[in-house]
């Protein structure tokens, strides 16, 4: 543990100094008390015993770089008669990230240490979070088959899958994160996949407009997370997350430029998440990047962060309480008003889910405003399920996709007869729509009950109420869809409407 101390030689610091050498003597206090520290002083230890806990991840990463190899050696090559690899290259894909699950189900259950120095923190938590963002990685991969497939598309399926496998590798490191240097290199390393997934349509304006918005944004929340992080590094001299939390306990009271440094890493992260008022981008990026990756950023990304805020949240939760409560309510009422009043005049179906990904993200952060062990549980479940009924929904255009035989389902009025030309996917559409809505018994009103249950006991009456009443006017556009769906008939030119797309100019 690097602390920062006066010299011997030196004279008795001021009264502030000695306050700030007293916190940091207690974090070294706690650390001393814990059998089996390994320190600085050792490094051999990480060579010898820490790497057997990164097998997971080696794995993932390996495997990575053997199916990029793979395809550029067969894809490129004309012994091979340069093959497709569409349907190969997403069932590689897909079982790597099956294989990894495992890895983590057979490895890792029941670890509660910190490794790598202190930089990564292997508990239930994080192994928790691993699995979802596995579990909603693999969901997208599989829904990105079809799309691949497409000729009108053209989009390299060895390079999608692969930009997925890496982002959802940073993903587990971020939400195994213990140490703030380690949160910006997998925050970068995340976001660097992102923009070019977000772009990787090259033929369309759309797609070339989403990822540069989002490059631009994400920078500039990436330049606010670091002025934090420096803010709390020169102030304390701290950078591991697990030092911080004991720092801020053995603190009477937080001085005004360590909150501004957590307000900045709180302001970076809530960017990343699209909360309102930082919310500028999702619609364009949803809109935007092809629909499988637009399915990954509802759930991928999104779920990463909150598992990131869950651990910060956890470690001091009476000094954070004062700090970051502030900015979790007012994102979170905020969230409430533009998801709902939002998504009710779009047309557009991926910009209607965007702002109501805004919607859902307010109740996420609602839950984590909520302290204990109501508010954690509330935060896991709702996220567990959103993630569901995220991969659901998209699953549902892109199957629309194919029926239609190749043509893109864009705006709302296009999913008119639906219940009489295909029930079952109109089923599953409408029962993902109404459990989204908190309709019960559907699962959506039983994490929306469990948030609403842990804000009341914490005495957040008016954004709980907030959270109701703008939940009532979600259930119109949720139910309009039903509506569009059975009790609207199929235009009659619909055989004959033909859609052009914006593309970009090329070469002759």
């Amino acid at each position: 543990l690097m602390i920062r101390r006066p010299p011997r030689s030196t004279p008795k610091p001021s009264s502030a100094a000695s306050d700030v050498y007293k916190r940091q003597a207690y974090v070294e206090a706690q650390y001393t008390d814990i059998d089996g520290l390994r320190t600085m002083a050792s490094p051999e230890v990480f060579f010898a015993y820490d790497w057997v806990y990164f097998m997971p991840e080696v794995y993932l990463s390996f495997m990575g770089l053997l199916l990029l190899v793979w395809a550029v050696w067969t894809g490129m090559s004309s012994s091979y008669d340069y093959p497709a690899l569409n349907g190969a290259f997403g069932i590689l894909g897909a079982t790597t990230l099956a294989l990894t699950a495992l890895l983590y189900a057979y490895g890792m259950v029941g670890i509660d240490r910190e490794i790598c120095q202190k930089t990564l923190l292997l508990d239930p938590l994080s192994l928790y979070l691993s699995f979802l963002v596995l579990g909603a990685t693999l969901g997208t991969m599989l829904l990105s088959g079809p799309y691949t497939t497409n000729s009108v598309d053209k989009l390299p399926p060895y390079e999608i899958n692969l930009l997925v496998l890496y982002a959802a590798l940073s993903m587990i490191f971020l939400v195994q994160a213990n140490d703030l240097l380690m949160v910006y290199l997998c925050v970068e390393f995340q976001s660097i996949c992102l923009y070019i997934l977000a772009a990787s349509k090259k033929h369309s304006v759309l797609s070339v407009e989403a990822g540069l918005k989002y490059f631009v944004l994400g920078a500039l929340a990436s330049g606010i997370f670091l002025f934090g992080a420096s803010l709390v590094y020169g102030l304390t001299g701290l950078t591991k997350l697990t030092d911080l939390g004991l720092f801020l306990q053995a603190s009477e009271q937080i001085d005004p430029p360590f909150v501004m440094g957590l307000l900045c890493i709180g302001v970076g992260l809530m960017f990343k998440v699209g909360a309102a008022p930082f919310h500028f981008w999702v619609p364009d990026v949803y809109e935007g990047a092809p629909t499988p990756i637009t399915a990954f950023f509802a759930v991928g990304p999104k779920m990463a962060m909150f598992g990131l805020l869950l651990r910060l949240l956890t470690l001091a939760p009476e000094a954070f309480e004062s700090t970051w409560i502030i900015l979790f309510s007012f994102c979170a009422g905020l969230s409430f008003i533009v998801g709902a009043w939002g998504a009710l005049v779009q047309t557009k179906l991926k910009r209607l889910f965007a702002y109501s990904s805004v919607g859902h993200v307010g109740w996420i952060l609602l839950a984590m405003c909520a302290p204990g062990e109501a508010g954690m549980s509330a935060t896991m479940v709702y996220m567990s399920l959103y993630v569901c009924m995220s991969l659901v929904v998209f699953g549902v255009l892109l199957n629309l996709r194919s029926a239609h035989h190749g043509r893109r389902i864009i705006r709302l009025h296009e999913l008119k007869g639906l219940g009489r030309s295909n029930p079952a996917l109109a089923f599953c559409l409408s029962v993902c729509m109404l459990s989204m809505a908190g309709i019960p018994p559907l699962a959506g009103f039983a994490s929306k009950a469990l948030v609403l249950v842990a804000a009341v006991e914490s005495h957040l009456y008016g954004i709980a109420f907030l959270g109701l009443l703008t939940s009532v006017v979600s259930t119109f556009y949720y139910l309009r869809i039903v509506s569009v769906m059975y009790f609207e008939g199929v235009p009659s030119d619909a055989q004959a409407v033909s859609y052009t797309h914006l593309t970009l100019p090329t070469k002759a």
